[in-house]
C-alpha cells in the first residue's frame, strides 16, 4: 500500500486543499478580470452563474456556494454582485466539490481567513 508522497505528512495534502494556492489565485484573478471588465471590482451573480454552469455541478449547489461566501443572489436580499474574495472562495469551493469533497455546512475558518487576507483595492491586479 502506498503511503503519502515523500516529504509530506498524511494530513499535509488535506490542509493544502483548504485554501487556494498562489497558482489558483492567479488563475481566479485572470478569470475575474475578464468577467468584471467594465464593472470594476465585482461581477454579477448571473455572470458567475455562467462560470458555475461550466463546472458541471448540479444547479442547486450554486445558491449554496454563494451563500457560503456571502454573495447571495439579488433575489435573496443581496446586491447580486460577487467581489474578488467571494469569487475566489466560490471558485475554490467549486474546485473542491469537483475533487470529490462535500460542500461544507459553513465556510471553513482556514478558507475564510485566507479570503480576508487577500489584498484590498484592486486585488486581481495585485494577485495576477
Amino acid at each position: 500500500m502506498a503511503g503519502p508522497p515523500r516529504g509530506r505528512s498524511p494530513g499535509a495534502r488535506t490542509r493544502a486543499r483548504l485554501t487556494p494556492t498562489q497558482q489558483d489565485l492567479r488563475k481566479y484573478a485572470r478569470l475575474f478580470q475578464r468577467l468584471a471588465s467594465g464593472a470594476g471590482d465585482s461581477v454579477s451573480t448571473d455572470e458567475f452563474g455562467t462560470v458555475f454552469r461550466r463546472s458541471g455541478l448540479p444547479p442547486h449547489v450554486l445558491p449554496q456556494i454563494l451563500g457560503l461566501v456571502g454573495a447571495q443572489s439579488g433575489r435573496g436580499g443581496g446586491d447580486g454582485r460577487v467581489d474578488f474574495a467571494q469569487f475566489v472562495g466560490a471558485m475554490h469551493l467549486i474546485r473542491s466539490c469537483l475533487a470529490g469533497q462535500p460542500l461544507p455546512a459553513e465556510l471553513p475558518s482556514e478558507l475564510s481567513a485566507s479570503l480576508h487576507a487577500l489584498p484590498a483595492g484592486d486585488p486581481p491586479a495585485r494577485v495576477a
